[in-house]
């Protein structure tokens, strides 16, 4: 659907499970796992040093709503820094969908 190949997600299992089988509904989780592994391990790792650095120069713990920017900052970070793998990822599931 990201391409255009199909009008809808209930047209594109029929038809990727009509010609592919059931197991086509997963080709491209190999590069959606080394994309996806990467942005959580390094996400997660940048908002808990910005909660540890908010928590010693406020000497106290977030709020809601300053952990919901901490996490917000920490994903904006993280999303300039694995851009390169989503493309990848993006284009090699391009690239199985014209091969098939």
């Amino acid at each position: 659907m990201q391409i255009g190949q199909f009008r809808s997600a209930p047209d594109a299992v029929r038809l990727i499970v009509a010609n592919e089988g059931f197991n086509g509904l997963f080709a491209g989780y190999g590069s959606f796992l080394l994309r996806d592994l990467p942005f959580d391990a390094i996400e997660l790792c940048i908002y808990e040093q910005l909660r540890i650095g908010y928590k010693l120069a406020a000497k106290r713990d977030p709020n809601d709503p300053e952990n919901a920017m901490l996490g917000a900052v920490a994903g904006a970070v993280t999303g300039a820094v694995t851009t390169s793998l989503d493309v990848i990822k993006t284009r090699l599931m391009e690239q199985a969908s014209v091969i098939v």
